[in-house]
């Protein structure tokens, strides 16, 4: 649904999406999808909810996007992520910003209290691109809601991704630690790298 009052270069829309039950492949399935984008002016709120309701997952994401003359801004509002009954918390400073040749990512953070993942840095396809990421205490168990393999183990990772420019391949340097790590319920062991 669509509307521009006239003489007036303002747009209001609203855009709805559901679904009551989804099948991505044979083992993962999830429930009451819904996304709803309304842009008004230079902003569009968005929201996107999804649930898992046998593994007690359930995502309600609020996010908010700017539009600029040369700049648009995206940002993750408070919102209300559970993954196995454990409630994750979103960073409120974060922002992705697009420019014409980069992006710019700051405070993309998402942590549990004792799980802490995020990621912060310029990438572009043209100029210099480094991105900093920080895993710390990620349970791999958190993948088996998207993933039909089970994995088990906890990760602790910081590294960069970083190019000088567009002509070179990106190139990802990381300290990595994965206690426990396990497949299918069997233990492949400690690997550190």
């Amino acid at each position: 649904d669509a509307s521009k009052p006239p003489g007036s270069l303002d747009v209001l829309a609203l855009l709805q999406l559901q679904s009551m039950r989804q099948a991505w492949n044979e083992e993962i399935s999830t429930e009451g999808l819904s996304i709803e984008a309304i842009w008004s002016q230079n902003d569009i709120a968005g929201t996107f909810q999804i649930e898992q309701k046998e593994n007690h997952n359930r995502a309600r994401i609020k996010s908010l996007v700017n539009l600029k003359k040369d700049t648009i801004d995206f940002r993750i509002l408070p919102s209300d992520v559970v993954v196995f009954d454990t409630y994750w918390n979103i960073n409120r400073d974060n922002r992705v910003r697009f420019l014409k040749d980069k992006w710019i990512i700051d405070a993309l953070e998402l942590n549990n209290g004792s799980q802490f993942l995020s990621m912060d840095g310029e990438l572009s396809d043209s100029l210099l691109t480094q991105v900093n990421f920080e895993i710390v205490k990620f349970d791999l168990l958190n993948l088996s809601t998207i993933s039909p393999r089970i994995f088990g183990g906890v990760v602790d990772a910081n590294g960069r991704i970083s190019r000088s420019n567009g002509a070179q391949p990106l190139r990802i340097e990381s300290d990595l630690s994965i206690e426990a790590l396990s497949f299918e319920e069997i233990l492949i062991g400690n690997l550190e790298g």
